[in-house]
C-alpha cells in the first residue's frame, strides 16, 4: 500500500471526528458562511471546515508520531549533504499552520466579544439576557444584545 493512501485513509478516518465533533457542537451541521460584525465580515467554516481542520490534525498526528514519520519523501540534489525533507517535518509544517489559524480565528473571537461587551454595557441589565450571555458562543452572545 502506498504511503500516501494510507495518509488519506488517516485523513479520511479524521474526518469522522469532525462529524462527531459538529454533532456534540451547539452549532451542530450548519455550513460555512460569511457574518458581518460591526462592518466586519467573519468567516465561519461551519461542518466542512469541522471535517477539514480535524482531517489534517489525523494526518499530522500520523505524520509526527505514526511509524514512518522519519520516512524521507524528498532529498535536495544540489545540496553537498543531500538533506531529507521527512513526513514529521512535513507534518510539522502543517501543525503550525493550523496553530497559526488557530490564533487568527481566537483574535476574531476576541474582537467579536469586544464588540458584543460594547453593546451590552449601554443597555439596561437583564438577569435572563445575562444568562444566556454566560452560555453563548461569541456570535450567538452578539446577536442577543444587538
Amino acid at each position: 500500500m502506498s504511503i500516501w493512501l494510507i495518509l488519506f485513509y488517516i485523513c479520511l478516518a479524521g474526518t469522522v471526528g469532525g462529524v462527531i465533533n459538529a454533532l456534540i457542537n451547539r452549532s451542530g451541521f450548519e455550513l460555512p458562511k460569511f457574518v458581518k460584525i460591526e462592518g466586519v465580515t467573519v468567516y465561519k467554516p461551519g461542518l466542512l471546515g469541522n471535517m477539514l481542520v480535524s482531517a489534517a490534525a489525523a494526518g499530522v498526528s500520523w505524520g509526527l508520531y505514526g511509524p514512518l514519520s522519519s520516512y524521507a519523501i524528498g532529498t535536495l540534489e544540489t545540496a553537498q549533504e543531500s538533506p531529507t525533507v521527512t513526513i514529521g517535518q512535513l507534518m510539522g509544517a502543517v501543525l503550525v499552520g493550523t496553530a497559526g489559524a488557530k490564533w487568527f480565528t481566537s483574535e476574531i473571537d476576541r474582537e467579536t466579544w469586544r464588540a458584543t461587551a460594547v453593546k451590552a454595557a449601554g443597555q439596561p441589565a437583564d438577569a435572563s439576557k445575562s444568562k444566556a450571555l454566560s452560555l453563548a458562543t461569541p456570535m450567538e452572545a452578539l446577536n442577543l444584545v444587538k
